[in-house]
């Protein structure tokens, strides 16, 4: 006798079955897509005022969940302690962990002789990765947003520069000329972001010591270099907070 109960069962396990095989593909697909997708929305942000603390933690999550797979693995440099934006590395700075292959960000460096004796141009936390693009090299001048170019930019000391970071927006001004009547400054350019920064080192003698000097690199608009350089040649230009930081 025909058992069309049993088959009917039989029938309706295999296509869960399959459904649920279905699902878990879907799911494994849309994991790696969206782990790469965050990779990307990532540094892009950080490309421009650098999110080092996001880049921390989209990291850390991937490594965790990757770890339990057990994948093939590599080593990265990552920061061994707090880094402070215009730094330059030593070997203390650094260190290598071993990482899923799959969670690599770009721009890695595979090896900590990489790094040595680089400048940093923004803050970077304990523990979070050393990529090509923080350092002060061709990567990081090369990463400047449409119809802008990164330059250095000599600012004027009047004991706030402590205050600027990576992210901020400032206007620049230029002071009168010396000879000049008028004690009013010049709006140079306005809305201007913070993208990098470094310190030179000071100098000190037996009977002098030169402080060190904070250099700022900034995203410069094309109609706006001109200006900015021509004036900057003249004297250091005053920077002005005028948007904070993007959250």
């Amino acid at each position: 006798m025909f058992n069309f109960a049993g088959r009917a069962t039989g029938w309706v396990k295999g296509v869960a079955s399959n459904a649920a095989t279905s699902e878990e593909l879907v799911a494994y697909h849309s994991t790696r897509l969206h782990q790469a997708g965050r990779w990307r929305a990532v540094l892009w942000r950080w490309r421009w005022v650098g999110y080092a603390l996001v880049i921390l933690g989209v990291f850390q999550a991937i490594v965790s969940a990757l770890a339990a797979t057990h994948p093939a693995q590599l080593e990265i440099v990552v920061a061994a302690r707090d880094l402070s934006a215009g730094q330059e590395l030593t070997a203390r700075d650094l260190k290598l962990i071993s990482v899923p292959a799959s969670a690599a960000p770009p721009q890695y460096l595979p090896q900590i002789d990489d790094a040595l004796a680089q400048h940093v141009v923004a803050a970077i936390p304990a523990g979070a990765p050393i990529l090509r693009g923080q350092l002060l090299g061709d990567e990081f001048l090369a990463s400047a947003p449409p119809g802008t170019v990164i330059a250095a930019v000599p600012l004027a000391d009047t004991g706030g520069l402590q205050l600027l970071q990576v992210g901020n927006q400032v206007d620049l001004y230029a002071p009168p000329d010396e000879f000049s009547s008028s004690a009013t400054a010049t709006l140079v350019a306005a809305g201007i972001s913070i993208v990098g920064a470094y310190t030179e080192p000071g100098q000190s003698t037996l009977l002098t010591e030169q402080p060190g000097t904070a250099v700022f690199y900034l995203a410069l608009p094309d109609f706006y270099v001109a200006d900015i350089v021509g004036q900057a040649a003249l004297a250091p230009l005053h920077a002005v907070l005028s948007g904070p930081k993007p959250g």
